[in-house]
């Protein structure tokens, strides 16, 4: 009627809530994973819900193990292995569920690792000239040279090591068969003692 009368319509404005379906996404963390780039057992994990849109319920499904409608939770494996985590999440709209998941295989390690070489050859071309042991997360590291009769000929420490070059008092050791011992603490306290022999090969 108010158009038959030349008077323009009126408008009505009124808010529509319209429900926005995102995409399922978790981050995780942990120290290890912080400060070595893995993911160590007995090394609690904080799983956190990064979905996006205007989702209903969540759930997540973690070594067999199911847990509702927390956004962040902490899990701690025990074992090395591979282990399967889903986050599903529920969006309803005009009361109906639809429902999305991901998914994520995560690799648990020990966390940490300790490689000590048996041989090297300090002849002053550059390659192999000294010895030490090769690691990665470890908040302790000693490693000491013997002879075969037990007698220390080198000690050294730190998360830095030059390594022994094959010299007693500054003159060079003569080839043959020496004894490296390795002592160690992993960033969870754990103590290592590893010990072998070692060839020094001119």
């Amino acid at each position: 009627e108010g158009i038959a009368n030349g008077c323009p319509p009126i408008e009505v404005p009124f808010n529509v809530n319209l429900i926005t379906i995102g995409d399922p996404s978790f981050t995780y963390s942990s120290y290890a994973l912080d400060n070595c780039s893995t993911l160590a057992i007995n090394d609690p994990i904080v799983f956190t819900n990064t979905s996006t849109g205007d989702y209903s319920s969540i759930s997540w499904t973690i070594n067999g193990q199911s847990i509702s409608n927390q956004e962040s939770f902490t899990h701690t494996f025990n074992e090395e292995g591979d282990y399967t985590v889903t986050l599903t999440v529920n969006y309803t709209i005009a009361g109906i569920t639809c429902t999305y998941s991901t998914t994520e295989v995560i690799k648990i390690t020990k966390g940490y690792d300790v490689i000590v070489p048996n041989a090297f050859t300090p002849n002053g071309d550059g390659i192999n000239d000294t010895i030490r042991p090769l690691f990665k997360c470890l908040d302790k590291m000693e490693m000491s040279i013997y002879d075969t009769w037990g007698s220390l000929l080198y000690f050294e420490e730190g998360l830095s090591l030059l390594g022994w070059d094959g010299k007693i008092n500054g003159k060079e050791a003569e080839n043959g068969n020496y004894i490296i011992v390795v002592r160690a603490t992993t960033f969870a306290g754990k103590e290592l003692f590893i010990n072998g022999p070692v060839t020094l090969i001119k």
